[in-house]
């Protein structure tokens, strides 16, 4: 599924849709994020976000896509069939070393890198920094 928001393309597919009960509310970390990173930085102005999540929740997808308002997202929500054996795979490479939340944080943090490679491509340019 793409959705367009704000002219910038976010997109998902689902085969699982927990309530947003389930999971923690993202506004209040953005708020944070915004209080304590972006605005002593210049303000949210000069940050560009990408970003990836595999929670399977459609509410949180949207939460997300609306406060962060992201140039490009990621969001798979097909954890169990799709996300959850790529992780898996990271895990049995590393001898099972590593637990699941850190395999699946490094999973997405190549996932959403991706995409600002995909966007400096297209751009012709380069981020300075990545946070």
């Amino acid at each position: 599924m793409v959705s367009k928001l704000s002219g910038k393309t976010v997109t998902w597919d689902s085969d699982e849709d927990y309530d947003s009960t389930n999971f923690v509310d993202p506004v209040p970390v953005y708020q944070h994020f915004v209080r304590f990173l972006m605005e002593p930085s210049g303000g949210v102005s000069k940050f560009d976000v990408f970003m990836h999540t595999a929670t399977p929740s459609q509410q949180i997808r949207h939460t997300l896509a609306n406060i962060y308002q992201p140039i490009s997202a990621n969001f798979t929500a097909r954890y169990h069939s799709e996300w959850k054996p790529r992780v898996d795979q990271i895990r049995l490479s590393a001898g099972m070393e590593v637990d699941e939340p850190t395999a699946s944080r490094w999973l997405s943090a190549v996932t959403a890198l991706n995409l600002v490679r995909e966007a400096e491509d297209s751009g012709g340019f380069h981020y300075d920094r990545y946070i």
